[in-house]
């Protein structure tokens, strides 16, 4: 995502996906200067032009020179309601996957809301595995 227009069609299709959890162009943009963003990527696929769902891969380079494994991050996994059910989740990820291998990382790690029962089901029939839990109250004042 290098233009604006790009990004805002990025956002909206994200807000769609998640209205519970919506982005904006200015945290996107934020995230996008951030040094994990510096060798990060989105992969995205497309719909007559319209994003039919999406997946951002980074890493952090200086975490992984000190230490034993190089660890990525895959998130903001998302596909259109329309699309939903037909294997682009998988089709992302796994094609997300390969490009991180490419890229020399060991493993992947992502982090979900744990009411998100079907990506996790999803997530753990293409091999994650849950390492940590945590508990997150809010409340709306």
């Amino acid at each position: 995502m290098a233009e604006d227009k790009e990004i805002e069609e990025y956002v909206q299709a994200y807000n769609i996906a998640f209205p519970e959890k919506p982005w904006s162009v200015e945290g996107v943009k934020y995230f996008m200067l951030s040094k994990l963003w510096a060798v990060g990527t989105t992969l995205s696929a497309f719909d007559k032009g319209k994003i039919a769902g999406s997946i951002m891969l980074y890493w952090n380079e200086d975490k992984n020179a000190n230490g034993e494994i190089n660890r990525a991050y895959t998130e903001q996994i998302f596909v259109m309601p329309k699309w939903r059910g037909k294997g682009l989740a998988t089709a992302l990820i796994s094609r997300g996957m390969s490009y991180l291998a490419g890229k020399g990382m060991d493993e992947s790690q992502l982090e979900l809301r744990a009411t998100n029962e079907n990506a996790l089901n999803l997530y753990k029939k293409l091999g994650y595995k849950v390492t940590k839990s945590e508990s997150i109250i809010e409340r709306i004042i």
